[in-house]
């Protein structure tokens, strides 16, 4: 594991021990993995769709600080949780 997941996944642990000051820390990390699905996603949608990128992270981000569950089991857990937003 390198320092950058292990650093993700103390972040994630603490955030679900009711640490709000880790989702801060979390948050560069966090947009970073939305921008590259929502640039992975927008060009998949229906012709005359005006969905941004900024729009669908800006949307995905705040279903995700409002998610009651937070007991990530490392971060492939939390990413696959991402795509399911």
């Amino acid at each position: 594991m390198s320092a950058g997941q292990a650093q993700l996944t103390k972040l994630l642990e603490a955030w679900g021990q009711g640490d709000s000051q880790a989702l801060d820390e979390l948050t560069p990390f966090i947009y970073i993995e939305l921008r590259k699905l929502a640039q992975f996603h927008t060009p998949r949608e229906a012709a005359g769709r005006t969905l941004q990128p900024t729009a669908l992270i800006n949307d995905a981000f705040l279903k995700l600080i409002g998610i009651q569950q937070t007991d990530w089991r490392g971060q492939k857990h939390f990413y696959a949780g991402l795509r399911k937003l």
